[in-house]
């Protein structure tokens, strides 16, 4: 695979990632991010993690958020899995959850909205919306990571929460706020048109129904760009790039390479 920052979003582009289960779509959200970080080293990173499936290294706590403690206890029931390198767990129930994050000083770059609760996840899209989008911070450069968008949406399309659907907010005017999105799903059908509308980029893993094939059709997508077929193996992706005006373009095809660390941490299940 050529160089990361050739496929990577920058500043003000939305991309979704689709594939299915064990694709390969988390790896690759994971190593945007780790990447992201190192090359935008001012960047604001906000993750809703719904399932949950991320490891963090600390979480915040007490007035102000000025305490920390480590959470690998916290997973110790978890299969394995990677942590991200300058994250925080977000504490869902304080009253300015992220108060005193992302200090131009501070080396942890990666906030985390997680809940197991499917209740919960209204919340998550509250602290999202009041905390992290609507503040207005001239320059700044902000990315909002969505694992399982659809996580957020009922089957038709509407939000879970009408009043802080900020993934949609994002795609609209994200980027004449400085704002990117990276949003991933398993599958199209259900997804808020007016999100897919506004891409940037589009990753494309494996995809087991044909009905899905079609829908990329019905987004726009040219018919002869199709998924990669199992025969080219793990971790396959194509990247399709959305010009101004319209204009699909396919970049090219790809296989998601992780070191040998890394691959060690991941489930095998």
């Amino acid at each position: 695979m050529p160089g990361f920052e050739a496929i990577t979003p920058k500043k003000g582009e939305r991309a979704l990632i689709l594939g299915g289960t064990r694709s390969g779509k988390s790896c690759l959200e994971d190593m945007i991010m780790r990447y992201s970080m190192k090359e935008r080293p001012q960047v604001r990173i906000l993750l809703l993690d719904t399932k949950p499936r991320f490891r963090t290294e600390l979480e915040r706590f007490g007035p102000g958020n000025r305490l920390f403690r480590a959470t690998e206890q916290d997973y110790s029931d978890w299969e394995a899995g990677p942590v991200i390198p300058g994250s925080i767990r977000v504490n869902l129930d304080s009253e300015t959850p992220l108060k005193n994050f992302w200090r131009p000083d501070d080396k942890c770059r990666v906030a985390v909205l997680q809940t197991e609760d499917s209740d919960k996840r209204s919340r998550l899209l509250e602290i999202a919306d009041r905390d992290f989008f609507e503040p207005h911070i001239k320059g700044a450069d902000r990315m909002l990571v969505c694992d399982e968008l659809l996580d957020l949406y009922h089957r038709n399309s509407l939000s879970i929460s009408y009043k802080h659907d900020v993934p949609l907010k994002v795609a609209r005017a994200g980027g004449e706020r400085g704002f990117s999105g990276l949003f991933g799903a398993q599958r199209p059908k259900g997804l808020p048109p007016q999100i897919t509308d506004e891409l940037s980029i589009l990753y494309l893993f494996y995809l087991r129904y044909e009905s899905d094939v079609k829908y990329l059709w019905e987004m726009g997508i040219p018919r002869e760009i199709t998924p990669p077929k199992e025969k080219e193996g793990d971790y396959a992706f194509k990247v399709i790039r959305v010009r101004p005006g319209g204009r699909v373009i396919f970049q090219g095809s790809y296989r998601l390479k992780m070191p040998d660390w890394y691959m060690s941490q991941l489930s095998e299940t």
